[in-house]
């Protein structure tokens, strides 16, 4: 009699262990791809709120750049003083306007850069002048002959929203 129970037992208890094998093999997999199909549908909604709220801060520096250059092109001071290649004169109109910007709206850097992009008056650092300019905004600005604007990282590993206008300024 032992023998039969023992024979039952072994004839139940390895298809039941299997199934239960396979059965749990099958929730852990369900389970798995659940996880993964909704971390991937976060990560594709993040990203996409990124993308948005990315090109609209973008389109806002831009506007910000831009409205910041037009105060420029009508200011006579600064115009007759770039013009004319008075670089003193130049920072001394030009520093309480980048001064109020910095303080106002975060614009770190202001240049004026020459139609051959060299560096005329750097207003942030105005013992720093004479180089070369290699911004691809001022290269486009500068090729193209009208405003250009981008993103670009810097020698000093950040990243910098640019408006160039060609034979005025550049301010980030």
């Amino acid at each position: 009699m032992a023998f039969k129970i023992a024979k039952v037992r072994r004839k139940l208890f390895i298809p039941l262990v299997m199934s239960m094998a396979v059965f749990l093999c099958g929730l852990i997999y369900t389970v798995y791809r659940l996880q993964w199909d909704h971390i991937q549908s976060d990560t594709v909604l993040r990203l996409d709120a990124f993308h948005k709220n990315y090109q609209s801060q973008i389109q806002n520096e831009t506007d910000l750049l831009n409205a910041f250059l037009v105060l420029l092109k009508e200011d006579e001071k600064l115009q007759k003083a770039w013009l004319s290649g008075d670089r003193q004169a130049l920072l001394r109109d030009a520093l309480p306007i980048f001064e109020g910007l910095r303080n106002r709206s975060r614009i770190t850097h202001f240049y004026f850069i020459t139609t051959d992009k060299i560096c005329f008056l750097r207003v942030h650092k105005p013992e720093s002048f004479g180089d070369l300019i290699d911004l691809t905004t001022v290269d486009i600005a500068a090729h193209l002959g009208k405003p250009a604007n981008g993103v670009e990282m810097v020698p000093m590993a950040l990243w910098r929203c640019d408006r160039s206008t060609p034979g005025t300024s550049t301010a980030s």
